[in-house]
């Protein structure tokens, strides 16, 4: 956690007094301590320095300590006031200071250490409601922007809170929503079926699923999937229900028009094949924001059991200091820890939620590897013994650096969490051919692969465990200890480059997770170039280069780095402005276009530009390989795009390449 200082301001009129306390806080070494004799003098320090505690002596010669503890809290309510007296012994005299507004009371005379620690439990306290309001307000700005319906119940079924959709959707008021206000956005003929079937849940504390129709802010209908999880406490105890309502309008739409189109298929085959393919796309779509409505289930669990170690540890605190006594630090820690366990999920569940292109590079996994061991060995500790088996001939492949570095440390902390008594992690590499069967299982293409596999002779999971165990928000693990993110993470980044994650494990008999990376062809051929010939590759002036880019910086900066390196250019901002050069009969040695542009993509381009002149060779551009391949057919071109921001070196080699073949 980030240190912090704080200014105290010591109020006492007695000198003596005075210098004994500041003393005692001054050797504290997060606290700079100020001084004043007078009520007065001390309503000026507060305005001019804003400490974050004034330690107040009830009895001053210039106005009463209540007095000057209420006019503090009206001014500056975020300052805390612990007030001091010989008069606290008496419960009347504390109860009197609590109403006045101050924050704490202690009993005079007392020791320093109990003086330092009071002050430091309430700037604690002050610290633990800071990172709780933070992680409220990550968690409703996350809950608000979901798009379905959600909100919560107490344990008796009365709900308390809704996100924002639900009131953008219905055009109801917090007011009218509380406790059972639901019932007036339902019709009149579903809704006693919906109570009773909600009292059921209820009264067994089983799972609510149900559809039926919600009344919008416009006063039609909608069918919504309505689900209800019950929410837990350590003891089996439910503590609040979370639901949500998903709006299933459109998918009943789909399918009644998939329907009609079966019925009259003889008739409209074409039409049907259009309007099936549009239909399972919105289906598609339908689903992922299901998923997203079954991820927030996780996402409640979590945060709601981080908040009961918070709002629980901060009641007990209270109560302690109350009663006047100070060993309350395992309640501030443990209040602190959760709220800081919630910040971080939701800021882990906000970046999960981008999706970002990767930065694809030519990886060895056995140098990777090679280069972690010590890292490994670091963090995992030395009652884990690390054995590396890498296949010394094993294949490049083309991935996201650091993301493969994440996902073999993710692997290798699960392992080691999985060995609590110690044991042995075995970092294997190995070459594979998938044939298509296999393929066809993994949902990837056929072909040469590289195998990483992480081992472990751990616990190991049963069947049911292992089948969930790319699950988002899934975890075995305790509170604290993991979020159930890491493998789903690991799982998407390698769905991402075309491979493919397994899991295998037993209890008893370890784990073993292996990743399918596809083998890079092109970065082994270029290796002996590397040794051999110099970084950067130049031109010749008779040979041209027809740059096509819509975008007219990148264009520019292009055109400037080829006529740097000796090549004659023509420019195009666009593709049929290209072609108007082709046509021209301008001598063309290579088309270097990018992929995805107005009117016309690369593809389309190169393949007319061809048509017309077959000598022409082809280089490709993009700025974001995974969409691009999926919405162009590159598949008749025997070139890799470059993908972008290149250097002047990568654009050297690449169009060098694309001249000679």
């Amino acid at each position: 956690m980030e240190f912090r200082r704080h200014l105290v301001l010591n109020l006492d009129d007695h000198e003596a007094e005075r210098r004994t306390k500041t003393a005692a806080l001054g050797r504290a070494s997060e606290i700079d301590v100020i001084e004043a004799g007078s009520g007065f003098d001390a309503l000026v320090l507060v305005r001019e320095r804003r400490p974050s505690l004034v330690l107040l002596e009830e009895r001053l010669p210039d106005m009463s300590g209540y007095d000057l503890s209420r006019i503090i809290k009206q001014d500056y309510p975020d300052t805390l006031v612990l007030a001091t007296s010989t008069s606290f012994a008496s419960a009347d005299h504390r109860l009197r200071a609590l109403e006045a507004g101050a924050d704490s009371c202690l009993a005079q005379p007392c020791e320093p250490a109990e003086l330092v620690a009071s002050v430091r439990a309430l700037l604690r306290i002050r610290a633990a409601e800071a990172a709780l309001r933070e992680s409220e307000a990550n968690f409703r700005t996350l809950a608000d922007n979901i798009p379905i319906l959600c909100w919560m119940a107490a344990a008796h079924g009365g709900i308390y809170w809704y996100n924002r959709r639900w009131y953008d959707y219905t055009g109801t008021s917090r007011e009218q929503m509380q406790g059972w206000g639901w019932r007036s956005v339902h019709g009149r003929a579903t809704l006693p079926a919906i109570i009773e079937r909600w009292r059921e849940s209820l009264e067994q504390g089983t799972a609510f699923e149900m559809v039926f129709p919600l009344r919008g802010r416009d006063g039609s209908f909608r069918p919504f999937l309505t689900r209800v999880a019950p929410v837990r406490d350590d003891t089996g105890r439910i503590v609040r229900w979370f639901g949500t309502n998903t709006d299933i309008s459109k998918q009943r739409q789909i399918q009644a028009e998939l329907h009609e189109l079966n019925e009259t298929l003889e008739q409209r085959v074409q039409a049907a094949v259009t309007a099936r393919t549009a239909a399972e796309n919105s289906l598609h779509q339908l689903q992922k924001v299901e998923a997203l409505g079954q991820l927030t289930g996780g996402i409640a669990h979590d945060f709601n059991n981080m908040l009961a170690v918070v709002i629980g540890g901060l009641t007990l605190l209270k109560r302690k200091l109350d009663r006047g006594q100070t060993d309350v630090g395992r309640y501030i820690d443990g209040a602190l820890d959760g709220a800081e366990r919630a910040a971080a999920l939701t800021k882990r569940l906000l970046a999960f939620s981008r999706q970002q292109p990767l930065t694809v590079e030519t990886v060895s996994a056995n140098a990777m590897i090679a280069d972690m061991t010590d890292l490994l060995s670091r963090t995992l500790g030395e009652h884990i013994h690390i054995t590396t088996l890498l296949a010394p001939d094993s294949w490049a492949v083309e991935t996201d650096r650091s993301q493969l570095e994440n996902a073999l440390l993710n692997m290798s902390v699960n392992a080691r969490d999985a060995m609590p008594d110690g044991g042995e992690l075995i970092i294997e590499t190995v070459n594979v051919r998938l044939e298509r069967s296999q393929a066809q299982e993994f949902g990837i293409a056929p072909g040469p692969y590289l195998s990483i596999a992480v081992m472990d002779t751990g616990i190991g999971m049963a069947a049911e465990v292992a089948a969930r165990a790319f699950d988002p928000f899934f975890t075995t693990k305790g509170l604290g200890k993991g979020t159930g993110m890491g493998l789903s993470q690991v799982f998407g980044f390698v769905r991402q480059t075309g491979g493919h994650v397994t899991i295998a494990s037993e209890p008893g008999h370890g784990t073993t997770i292996r990743l399918y990376l596809p083998r890079s062809e092109a970065a082994e051929a270029r290796h002996p170039l590397q040794n051999s010939l110099p970084a950067t590759y130049h031109g010749h002036p008779d040979e041209t280069v027809l740059v096509v880019e819509d975008e007219d910086r990148v264009r520019s900066m292009a055109v400037e780095a080829l006529i740097g390196l000796g090549y004659t250019i023509l420019e195009a901002a666009s593709p049929s402005e290209a072609l108007g050069f082709v046509a021209a009969g301008r001598p063309i040695t290579l088309l270097f276009t990018d992929i995805v542009m107005p009117g016309m993509n690369g593809g389309e381009l190169a393949s007319r530009a061809q048509a017309h002149s077959p000598t022409i060779k082809v280089l490709f551009t993009t700025g974001y390989a995974p969409d691009d391949k999926g919405r162009v057919d590159l598949s008749g071109f025997d070139t890799k795009p470059l993908y972008k921001p290149y250097s002047i070196d990568q654009l050297s080699r690449r169009v060098r390449a694309a001249i000679d073949g």
